[in-house]
């Protein structure tokens, strides 16, 4: 069983609120934690076990890396300060210096990088996604989809979508993308990604998991690779210039892995994609398999696949990309927590001194 971060009334709570919006209540859920959520980073350890995580990559990893980076939690993360008394020798007033309050930090060396955050990609599931019948999210569409249908049916759905969604916020759910300050209506918001606001449900991307790798898949062959003309992408690809930004720090991010297919692995995201051997089977890479109809991305078929929208599915075909991308999440947590313990019991890694 997964490592769950929503709090133990979560499954009871959101049944009872979704019956009430089926029935035309405007009842508030009060129980959803969502990871990604500044105000919620002191409510769970999410952001400690991605810590740990990312250094035992590090760790694993280091000779397929460009560079040695060490990561610190969220100051305000509720198991920073066991992690703190793990990871120094010496007290750790130096560290907490050196972190950031909400987000995690990037170090190399002494030296801080930027910080990350996280982005879930099973598709959001607050309460405002519910105030329209029809729309832009998946969820939304499928709860309203079985108005009308038998209280059986209804509550078959209800329980489907809760158990998705708590599943879905496990920690093998999320991207994890550095942060830059972003102004707007001259406010500064120091803990937003641009990359995650604009690949949301408004723009060709819908949150999907599949058309942001093959993004990251394109920067990272061509840009990083030199296997293509990255330029081609630049009217297509919503990183495109966020990666040619250089003060989004992406490029410094995407360029640590090298590769695509150093990418996938070291984030253990093999369940999104389908393994192709290349150069007559001395090789391999990856390419992301499509959440909607579970193949391997074509790319000469593109025209195709962006015709095939999540917001305009029904509800079968929404609850079977569902179901495939919940399947998908569960294997990546499982490989990461199985990483994580192990990376617990053997990583003696210390912060440079």
């Amino acid at each position: 069983m997964p490592k769950y971060y929503e709090p133990p009334c979560f499954e009871t709570n959101y049944c009872d609120f979704l019956r009430d919006r089926l029935s035309g209540k405007e009842r508030r859920c009060c129980s959803y934690i969502d990871p990604d959520a500044v105000e919620d980073v002191t409510e769970t350890s999410f952001y400690n076990d991605l810590t740990d995580f990312l250094n035992g990559r590090e760790k694993e990893l280091e000779r397929e890396l460009k560079n040695s980076y060490f990561f610190l939690p969220p100051l305000h993360a509720p198991e920073t300060y066991k992690w703190l008394e793990k990871y120094t020798n010496e007290g750790h007033g130096d560290m907490e210096k050196l972190m950031d309050e909400k987000k995690m930090t990037v170090m190399q060396e002494k030296e801080q990088l930027f910080c990350l955050t996280s982005d879930q990609f099973g598709f959001s599931a607050a309460d405002r996604i519910y105030e329209k019948k029809q729309g832009k999210y998946p969820l939304a569409n499928l709860v309203y989809s079985c108005q009308g249908k038998s209280g059986a049916k209804q509550e078959e759905i209800i329980k489907k979508i809760t158990k998705y969604v708590k599943n879905t916020r496990t920690v093998g759910g999320s991207f994890l993308w550095p942060v830059h300050p972003l102004k707007r209506k001259d406010r500064i918001f120091p803990y937003n990604c641009t990359y995650n606001l604009r690949r949301g449900v408004g723009n060709y991307l819908e949150d999907r998991v599949d058309l942001t790798l093959l993004e990251v898949k394109h920067a990272l062959d061509c840009a990083v690779g030199n296997r293509g003309n990255y330029e081609e992408y630049g009217k297509s690809d919503i990183l495109y210039d966020l990666y040619e930004d250089d003060s989004t720090h992406m490029k410094e991010w995407l360029g640590h892995f090298g590769s695509f297919r150093v990418f996938v692995e070291y984030f253990m995201l093999e369940p999104f994609c389908e393994r192709i051997t290349v150069n007559g089977g001395r090789d391999y890479e990856y390419m992301p398999v499509n959440i909607i109809d579970g193949k391997a991305i074509d790319e000469s078929k593109m025209e195709d696949i962006l015709k095939m929208k999540v917001r305009n599915l029904e509800g079968k075909a929404i609850l079977n990309m569902l179901e495939r991308l919940e399947c998908m999440i569960l294997a990546r947590t499982a490989n990461m927590e199985r990483v994580k313990d192990d990376g617990n019991a053997l990583c003696n890694r210390r912060y440079p001194q």
